[in-house]
C-alpha cells in the first residue's frame, strides 16, 4: 500500500512538470503564431479550432470587433437540431448568464442531443457519463466512465487513469483538461459551456473530439 501511494505520488508530481512544460511550450507557440499575425495570447485564446487552423494556414484572422467581443461576453457554439448557434458578446453572456439561462435554452435545453466544443485531443469513444460539479462527486466516479465537468484541475488526477474521455464547459486550446488529455491520450473535447447542463449521470454517449461533438444516445 505504502508503495502504491508512493508511486501515486510520484505520477502525480511528475504529471505537474509534464504539464508546465507542455503549456511553457504551447505558450511560446502561441506567442509565435501571434506575433506574425498582430495578435495577442489573449487574443488567439478567443480562436476555435477551426478558426485557429485556418489562421495558420491561410493567414486569415477575425476581426478586430469580433475578438473584442469575444473579450468582453465569451464565445458559445452549440449544435441544436442541426444547426449550429453562434453567439458572442452580450448575446453570449445572456445564453450563458450563470444566474438564469436564457429563454432558448430554458425552452429547448432538455431537447438537445447534440453539444459541440472545441476538440482539446482528437479520438473516438462511446461510454457512461459521470458529472463532477465538486469533489464528493468524485468518489462515485468508475473505471471507464466520461468526466463531465465545468473545468478540470489537478485535484482530478486520480480520475484520469480510470476515465476514457473528458468534456468540460469552460477551455480552451491551452487549458488544463486539454494538456491532460494529451498526456494520458484521452479523447476531450473543451469549452461546451453547457456539458454539465444537458448530461445527466448514467447518460450513454458517443464522443467525436475529431469534430469537437459529444451526441446523446440515450438517457439511460
Amino acid at each position: 500500500m505504502v508503495d502504491a501511494l508512493n508511486e501515486f505520488n510520484w505520477e502525480v508530481d511528475y504529471s505537474k512538470g509534464i504539464f508546465s512544460e507542455a503549456f511553457l511550450y504551447f505558450r511560446n507557440f502561441l506567442k509565435e503564431i501571434g506575433r506574425r499575425n498582430n495578435l495577442t495570447s489573449d487574443d488567439l485564446y478567443r480562436y476555435s479550432i477551426d478558426e485557429f487552423d485556418i489562421l495558420v494556414k491561410n493567414k486569415k484572422a477575425l476581426s478586430r470587433k469580433e475578438i473584442e467581443e469575444r473579450k468582453k461576453g465569451g464565445h458559445v457554439m452549440i449544435f441544436f437540431r442541426g444547426k449550429l448557434q453562434t453567439f458572442s458578446g452580450k448575446d453570449a453572456k445572456a445564453v450563458m448568464n450563470k444566474e438564469k439561462v436564457s429563454q432558448f435554452f430554458r425552452k429547448n435545453l432538455g431537447n438537445v442531443t447534440i453539444i459541440k466544443g472545441l476538440t482539446g485531443n482528437a479520438g473516438k469513444i462511446s461510454g457512461r457519463v459521470r458529472v463532477i460539479k465538486n469533489k464528493k462527486d468524485m468518489g462515485a466516479f468508475k473505471k471507464g466512465e466520461i468526466v463531465v465537468t465545468h473545468m478540470t484541475t489537478l485535484e482530478f488526477t486520480p480520475l484520469f487513469y480510470k476515465a476514457v474521455a473528458i468534456v468540460t464547459d469552460e477551455g480552451g486550446l491551452g487549458c488544463h483538461a486539454a494538456i491532460v488529455a494529451r498526456e494520458f491520450g484521452l479523447p476531450c473535447i473543451v469549452g461546451t459551456k453547457i456539458a454539465t447542463k444537458v448530461l445527466k449521470n448514467g447518460n450513454l454517449v458517443e464522443i467525436d473530439a475529431d469534430k469537437g461533438i459529444v451526441k446523446l444516445l440515450r438517457n439511460k
